[in-house]
């Protein structure tokens, strides 16, 4: 890994073990179920996965779990970074990126945001000189055509901005759409964060009543806050009195995340648990040999 950590094009991130992760049932399963089976079958191989929804849902560590999951290393890779001043640096740094990770391989290749990192795809030519046109065409055939034991799990907040030429089957295998969680998996998210401060476990029932239509990072903020209050001494009085100052993103931007959760459940496959699939089904351990 030092190599990597040298290069400058991409950053090692800290695999997530899955009991960190709370909820996201469907992804689990689908991960568990033909992820990590095919992951050394070239002809079967999951070559990625597209996970969109709202901000603060856990995107970003599902993809760390995953990592763990394989015992593969995880590699984020910023595109945006990637961009030079010199004509074709831009390019040449993201084929150069990519050729470290097949070098690495296996691992996870993730993209944070990959939106934000592809804005201005469609007028490159007449905007930055064709730059973000070369560089998306250059990741675009590579998610195509490499061979390597990669998976590329890409996070996105806004699909919208996203390119058909990205989202097309062939470049990712899957598109999940990741959405508020539902009363179990706060239940759940809670008993991981109450756990931390060595809090009660049966506080996780008062924190999911707190936090309806919330984020997992949201409930994260209230666990933290309430065991400020109280010294790490959580109670349900800390817990209420932290809630009465978060202000959930469903409430600030209720019409953008209502509409984008309409479209999402309409449009991909789910991410999330059933209630009944986190109340009752433990994450199964399940790896594959192999892994660095």
């Amino acid at each position: 890994m030092k190599l990597v950590r040298q290069s400058g094009y991409l950053e090692v991130s800290r695999s997530a073990a899955a009991r960190d992760l709370g909820g996201l049932g469907g992804l689990r399963s689908y991960v568990e179920d033909e992820v990590i089976p095919s992951a050394h079958d070239p002809a079967l191989r999951v070559r990625g996965l597209l996970l969109v929804g709202v901000p603060g849902t856990g995107k970003s560590l599902a993809a760390r779990v995953a990592g763990g999951l394989l015992s593969w290393p995880v590699l984020r890779c910023d595109i945006a970074a990637l961009k030079g001043s010199l004509v074709g640096q831009s390019e040449h740094q993201m084929r150069a990126a990519l050729r470290l990770a097949e070098a690495v391989a296996p691992c996870v290749l993730y993209l944070d945001e990959v939106e934000k990192a592809v804005g201005g795809y469609a007028s490159s030519a007449h905007t930055d000189s064709g730059v973000t046109l070369g560089m998306v065409g250059a990741l675009l055939t590579w998610l195509q055509e490499h061979q390597a034991a990669v998976i590329t799990i890409a996070t996105c907040n806004d699909y919208a901005k996203l390119p058909a030429e990205l989202t097309r089957a062939g470049r990712f295998d899957e598109r999940f759409f990741v959405d508020l969680p539902t009363c179990a998996e706060r239940i759940e998210i809670a008993r991981v964060h109450l756990a931390r401060y060595g809090a009660c476990a049966s506080l996780a029932e008062a924190v999911a009543d707190l936090s309806a239509d919330w984020t997992g990072a949201e409930i994260e903020a209230l666990v933290r806050s309430a065991a400020r209050r109280s010294r790490r001494q959580i109670d349900a009085a800390a817990l209420t009195a932290a809630a009465a100052t978060i202000r959930p993103i469903s409430r600030v931007r209720a019409r953008e995340i209502q509409e984008l959760r309409e479209w999402g459940q309409a449009n991909l496959r789910r991410a999330n648990s059933d209630d009944e699939y986190v109340a009752a089904q433990p994450a199964r351990k399940l790896r594959v040999k192999g892994g660095n």
